[in-house]
């Protein structure tokens, strides 16, 4: 056997071992195991799922190409996955994984779809990652991720998703290559932008205004999320952000607080305020863009 197809089938329970170790995982020619949930967005936070921990034996599964768990509640670590070999596609979005994002290093030649978001994932994620030179689509937001990702970025020039949102990434926010069409780095702890930022050619995630209102995969290309992080200080005019950024989605923030200059850097705005920040956080008109000033009145007027 080497597909294992019950996506769609809203399973419960754990992946079961016999009473010698063995799993599914177990197949030696197992290629493809999908078991993803039919849910999406809000409705994965109340799915109950698959849970229980990865067996064990996962890290013997050397054929395996690709593992879907999506919208599931499986909990425990994801490190029997640095194991394989031959990785292509990794899908465990909106489930309960804690720890470290293992390295996949010997996968580096093969993996193309990465999507750990919606986890409870720490930790900086790994140097290794920049040499997936062949990624397409980097998933790994609402985590608690931490560090830089300018070298790891920067160095994968086929990404086309790059979905890092509701983390606490920091340093220099790293330019997405020409490929990429979703560019979503919104509500982190970035500080700076690089002077080539708008190197030539220019990706599509630059072209249009919209979509940060939404999540990937129900983000729509053209997308360019950058609100939410300590990358221009206002009033507005005090910075400015580089001109290939006039179609994104641009907040900026004063020496006391967030300034919210768009919806997502709303919700970073929200969470300061649950762990007890002071009046000094305060919502302002001082936005940084014309374009995130136009959006001045689809702020509620109470929270």
């Amino acid at each position: 056997m080497t597909i294992v197809q019950l996506g769609g089938c809203n399973l419960q329970g754990t992946i079961a071992t016999n009473s010698t170790g063995h799993s599914i995982f177990s197949l030696p020619e197992l290629k493809e195991f999908h078991a993803e949930a039919a849910g999406e967005g809000a409705l994965c936070t109340t799915h109950t799922g698959i849970g229980g921990k990865l067996p064990a034996d996962l890290k013997g599964a050397v054929n395996l190409q690709v593992l879907g768990l999506y919208c599931n509640v499986m909990t425990g670590s994801l490190a029997a996955l640095e194991s394989l070999a031959q990785l292509v596609q990794i899908d465990v979005h909106f489930n309960k994984f804690v720890g470290l994002l293992p390295s996949l290093i010997k996968s580096k030649t093969s993996l193309l779809y990465l999507s750990v978001a919606n986890n409870k994932l720490t930790g900086p994620i790994s140097a290794d990652y920049a040499m997936m030179s062949k990624m397409t689509t980097f998933g790994v937001a609402f985590n608690q991720f931490t560090g830089p990702v300018y070298k790891i970025i920067t160095a994968l020039p086929q990404l086309t998703v790059i979905y890092a949102r509701g983390n606490s990434f920091s340093g220099v926010l790293p330019p997405p290559g020409a490929a990429a069409a979703v560019y979503d780095m919104d509500n982190n702890d970035f500080t700076k932008f690089p002077a080539d930022f708008c190197k030539q050619p220019l990706p599509g995630a630059y072209k249009n205004s919209g979509g940060c209102d939404t999540d990937w995969p129900a983000q729509p290309f053209d997308t360019c999320c950058v609100s939410g992080n300590a990358l221009l200080q206002c009033p507005a005019g005090t910075d400015t952000a580089p001109a290939c950024l006039s179609n994104c989605d641009v907040s900026c923030v004063s020496t006391k607080g967030i300034i919210v200059g768009s919806w997502n850097a709303l919700g970073t705005f929200i969470a300061k305020l649950k762990k007890g920040a002071s009046a000094d956080y305060i919502l302002s008109k001082g936005f940084s863009t014309p374009q995130a000033a136009s959006r001045t009145s689809q702020l509620p007027r109470a929270l």
